[in-house]
């Protein structure tokens, strides 16, 4: 897996973690070259110097020890001689816990080279060859032989003690070469190291470098932008502005600013169609509200003139059973009148003494006659009214319209057949009164009185089942219209549960759009080519 393609956290991880192990590798070499450096500095300090100062008081007990010989051989006090006595005996003795101190130190020190060894060899044997020569000096000055002292003295000491400094000098002068060595060594050390920790450094710092600009890169690859411009485009996208989010359509695909540019653009197209939708519903709602409302109207009065109309059926139901029920009467009579005048041609003997009779039978068959007449016309009047209300009600009296006119066609047919017959009874009563001229006209007369007895009686039938069919048919029309109203009143609740569904669905509409004005898209572009600004 490449390093740039791993994520952030293994980036991270990395990066850090290579920083960390150069860092410790750092301090765990920085504590080493510490430690070798205070090693050294210790056994310069610790050894060298140790012996250094051994050397100096080797060299300061062996001048104090000639100085007070010399002393020695030239006092000639007793209390001088004895002091100077004790004096070199003091030089002496520390001049030999010297040299026993430092051939301990090269015993033990482990930085003792062959050389240490060689010039403390050297100054041991210049000593053991010069404390004799001093003791027998200081003898010799005791037993004031100060003649042969002085001689032994420059020829036997002097010599020997030059030696014996000379010697010290030298290691000395070696010693300090070898500390001199030391401290060229630490720093050569130390600009090694130094040299080791700036490469080391460096290379740190180019991999901190390297490191950090590669995770940069990524980071801000993975995120498209700055995360404080990130946070104001999610903000700016919470707080309902829906703007272009700027810079998303160049960003690398897969980053956080890509993904947002997205999410914008989504939720722009949803709460754009949201809007269409809910603009086109509260536009819907309110014209099927409206449409509700007139055919509310409408509904309420189309219920209103079919009540009124089912009242004028009732009235013409009755009127035509009343009618009905005058026709029916009408043709018993006119059976009763029908089998009078057959029975009339059989008694023509019997005329003039019937004669009354018959004007009287003719009065009643004339006010019948009338009364026929009346129900013809009163039912020509109510044909025509039906024939008016059918005619208002429009499609829906069209077959209503038909019985009217057959019915104002037959309560014609009856007034003309009442006429006849009127006619008909004013000559039988004119021959009444002269029937005593026309007896002998009086068979042929009874003959035509039968058959027109007969006409009426079949007008009589028709207008009975004229008036029943009528009836019938009015019945139905009453039911139809009575259908009507109910299914009319039914259509009015229809109308009025779907103008509260629509005002309901406006209702709803209305809050959708109050929820989605919380989105500002009138900057955002537009959708379908028509911009879209809730706010």
């Amino acid at each position: 897996m490449q390093f740039k393609n791993a994520t952030v956290r293994t980036q991270l991880t990395l990066g850090f973690g290579i920083l960390v192990a150069i860092v410790l590798a750092v301090a765990v070499l920085s504590v080493n070259s510490l430690g070798k450096a205070n090693d050294r500095f210790k056994t310069h300090v610790q050894q060298v110097s140790a012996r250094e100062s051994l050397v100096n008081l080797i060299l300061s007990g062996v001048k104090d020890s000639s100085l007070n010989i010399y002393g020695l051989v030239l006092v000639s006090e007793a209390a001088d001689i004895e002091a100077g006595k004790k004096q070199v005996a003091a030089a002496e003795e520390r001049t030999t816990a010297a040299i026993a101190q430092l051939q301990a130190a090269i015993a033990q020190h482990s930085d003792v080279t062959d050389k240490d060894r060689n010039f403390v060899a050297a100054i041991f044997k210049a000593e053991e060859a010069y404390q004799p020569i001093a003791q027998h000096i200081v003898e010799l000055a005791l037993d004031e032989k100060k003649a042969e002292a002085i001689d032994r003295m420059n020829r036997e000491l002097r010599p020997q003690l030059i030696t014996l400094l000379n010697t010290a000098d030298q290691y000395l002068k070696y010693s300090k070469q070898q500390a001199k060595e030391s401290l060229d060594t630490a720093q050569r050390a130390y600009q090694q190291t130094r040299l080791i920790f700036i490469i080391i450094s460096l290379v740190a710092l180019s991999l901190a470098v390297i490191l950090g600009w590669i995770i940069i890169r990524a980071l801000i690859r993975a995120l498209g932008e700055e995360p404080a411009v990130l946070g104001q485009v999610v903000q700016r996208i919470a707080s309902g502005d829906l703007s272009q989010v700027t810079g998303a359509k160049t960003a690398p695909q897969g980053s956080v600013l890509a993904a947002i540019g997205e999410m914008q653009e989504k939720l722009y197209q949803l709460v754009s169609q949201v809007a269409v939708s809910a603009e086109s519903i509260v536009t819907a709602s309110t014209e099927i509200t409206m449409g509700n409302e007139d055919l509310s109207r409408r509904t309420e009065a189309q219920a209103s003139s079919l009540e009124q109309t089912s009242a004028s059926m009732e009235q013409l139901t009755a009127t035509v059973k009343h009618n009905a029920d005058n026709a029916h009467q009408g043709n018993l009579m006119a059976n009763d009148a029908s089998q009078v005048a057959q029975r009339g041609g059989t008694v023509v003997e019997r005329v003039v003494s019937t004669m009354h009779e018959i004007a009287s039978s003719s009065g009643k068959v004339t006010q019948i006659i009338n009364v026929i007449e009346s129900i013809a016309f009163q039912t020509n009047i109510l044909a025509l009214n039906a024939a008016v209300e059918a005619a208002r009600a429009g499609e829906q009296g069209r077959g209503f319209a038909v019985v009217a006119g057959e019915v104002r066609t037959l309560a014609q047919r009856s007034a003309t057949a009442a006429k006849e017959i009127k006619d008909l009874i004013g000559e039988s009563v004119d021959r009444v009164n002269i029937g005593s001229k026309l007896v002998d006209e009086a068979g042929s007369t009874m003959q035509e009185v039968v058959n027109a007895v007969k006409g009426v009686n079949s007008l009589m039938a028709e207008i009975t089942l004229a008036s029943s069919e009528q009836h019938t048919g009015i019945d139905q029309v009453n039911k139809a219209v009575v259908q009507m109203d109910e299914a009319t009143q039914q259509n009015a609740a229809l109308v009025e549960q779907s103008a509260a569904a629509a005002e309901s669905l406006k209702q709803q509409a209305h809050i959708l759009l109050q929820g989605i004005s919380e989105f500002d898209i009138s900057r955002a572009g537009n959708l379908n080519g028509t911009t879209i600004a809730i706010r």
